[in-house]
């Protein structure tokens, strides 16, 4: 739920200075002066934002376009394992921008999430009946096909906000066993894991849609110098997309103790061939008048739009950890842009032979 709650604040945060998502205007006023009309409109609009969430969409755009683009790096590959055939794996990846420092407040301090679930297909070129490649030893070469669609109309639906969503991820990556693994201890006591590089294509999309609906009985009859008015209804609706086109490039090592054991890590830079993000509020709402305001009528409404992508290089570093089981592999690992406050995570499981 935290994650959800994180992409909620992509539109609907709590800063304390917030940007006001409903505007009210006048339409008329009637036979009420004009400074009154005025007067009640700044009321309305003051008391309705005020149990409304913030919007500052503008902050969001290259923060999604980020996180979108580092969402998926790590989700794709293999840093820790040698197989000889083939490999199966399945993560749930993740990205974000934001101050960790913080963690207590994580939904106000975030800038961008982004999400990229990934099954992955990993092959050992060594079973082609080839020994080279380029010059490359096939047993050497592992291929990995990673892949995702998902979509679900209400991923989160509490209280006054109901989210829902689209999530597609596509990549093929390829890594080289450029030194090779070290026993330094006998049966995987301990044993260095050698240097990899990494590199391939990714693409990563997610669209959401998130709906949200203000309780009119939250907000007390607003009266000023005498004249009235009711808020009736009011709801916004935010749809954001955002995808990037990228290339990895990544070295990796990492040491293997005790047999069940692996910590592993390495640097890796990430090139953008397009990135993209897009995010639209809209909000509607009705208010009733009476006192000495009866004629007044005014219009609550709201639109707000914000676009954004990432740099063409971002370079991160990474580190994970995992369980090794025969035949079976269980591991976290997480990345970070060196250039900002962007992170990933990847936690899942592996099945190799």
């Amino acid at each position: 739920m935290r994650v959800w709650s994180l992409f909620v604040v992509f539109f609907f945060s709590m800063p304390q200075a917030y940007s006001q998502i409903f505007k009210v205007q006048t339409t008329a006023c009637g036979a009420v002066p004009s400074n009154l009309c005025e007067g009640l409109r700044q009321e309305i609009q003051k008391h309705i934002n005020e149990h409304a969430p913030g919007v500052e969409i503008d902050k969001y755009a290259d923060g999604m376009a980020r996180s979108n683009k580092i969402s998926a790096k790590g989700g794709g590959s293999d840093y820790a394992n040698r197989f000889e055939a083939i490999m199966l794996s399945a993560s749930v990846n993740a990205g974000a921008e934001v101050d960790i420092s913080n963690t207590k407040n994580l939904e106000k301090t975030a800038s961008g999430v982004s999400l990229a679930p990934s099954a992955v297909i990993g092959v050992n070129l060594g079973l082609l009946p080839v020994g080279k490649i380029a010059g490359l030893k096939t047993r050497d070469l592992d291929l990995f096909l990673s892949f995702m669609s998902y979509n679900k109309d209400k991923l989160l639906d509490e209280d006054e906000i109901s989210l829902g969503g689209e999530f597609n991820h596509y990549g093929a990556q390829i890594r080289y066993q450029w030194v090779n693994e070290k026993d330094i201890l006998p049966w995987y006591m301990l044993q260095w894991t050698g240097l990899q590089v990494h590199t391939g294509y990714q693409y990563t999309r997610n669209k959401l849609n998130v709906n949200y609906k203000l309780d009119p009985s939250s907000i007390d009859p607003i009266d000023y110098n005498g004249a009235t008015a009711t808020v009736d209804n009011g709801s916004a609706t935010a749809l954001i997309e955002h995808s990037s086109h990228t290339i990895p490039l990544e070295i990796s090592t990492g040491i293997r103790f005790l047999y069940l054991f692996s910590l592993y890590g390495g640097l890796g830079t990430d090139f953008t061939l397009s990135s993209a993000s897009e995010a639209r509020v809209s909000a509607l709402g009705s208010v009733s008048t009476g006192g000495l305001a009866a004629g007044a009528n005014y219009s609550i409404a709201g639109d707000q739009e914000a676009d954004g992508k990432a740099e063409f290089i971002n370079t991160r570093a990474f580190a994970g950890f995992q369980v090794n089981i025969p035949m079976v592999r269980v591991f976290v690992q997480g990345h970070k842009y060196f250039s900002n406050d962007t992170y990933a995570v990847n936690a899942g499981v592996k099945l190799m032979y």
